[in-house]
């Protein structure tokens, strides 16, 4: 049983000498297009780019062609370009913030104002003749509200208007 497994391991440290070995032993080529554009691989796909592959030694490490003036100019107006269309974009989104938060507040003192016109009516007071008269509303049916169902009314009215943040 010993014998298996030391030979099976035999076997697998010999096969990856091989495949390691065979990968180290590839060749790797370099070659530029027509258009300028840098490739790599095992052999170029046209017979014309083989004449100027240069085989790439597997420590070198890749540089990248240097750019022209022209070239160096169009990339810094296309970064340029792209930073003011940014700036654009977050100065529209804030503009779009600072709106919202503008109806947000006026919706809400409209709200606040409701709120505190209903609690003024409920709780009008009149001195007539000296003496302090409360205003009584009515209701739906057309009859006066007693002044217990103004009092709950107003707290009512001011716990909403609480809720809803009004002062």
């Amino acid at each position: 049983m010993q014998r298996t497994s030391t030979y099976n391991f035999v076997i697998l440290l010999l096969s990856m000498t091989f495949i390691f070995s065979a990968v180290a032993l590839a060749e790797i080529y370099k070659w530029v297009d027509a258009d300028g554009n840098v490739h790599f691989g095992d052999k170029p796909k046209d017979p014309l780019q083989a004449r100027d592959a240069q085989q790439v030694e597997l420590g070198e490490s890749y540089q990248p062609s240097v750019r022209t003036a022209q070239e160096k100019e169009e990339y810094d107006n296309e970064q340029r370009l792209i930073i003011l269309r940014d700036q654009m974009r977050r100065r529209e989104e804030s503009q779009a913030q600072d709106e919202a938060e503008v109806r947000r507040r006026t919706e809400k003192e409209a709200l606040c104002a409701r709120y505190e016109e209903a609690i003024k009516k409920l709780s009008t007071v009149v001195v007539k003749n000296g003496v302090r008269t409360r205003v009584y509303l009515e209701g739906e049916d057309g009859k006066s509200i007693s002044s217990e169902r103004q009092r709950k009314t107003i707290e009512e009215l001011k716990a909403e208007m609480a809720d809803a943040g009004c002062r």
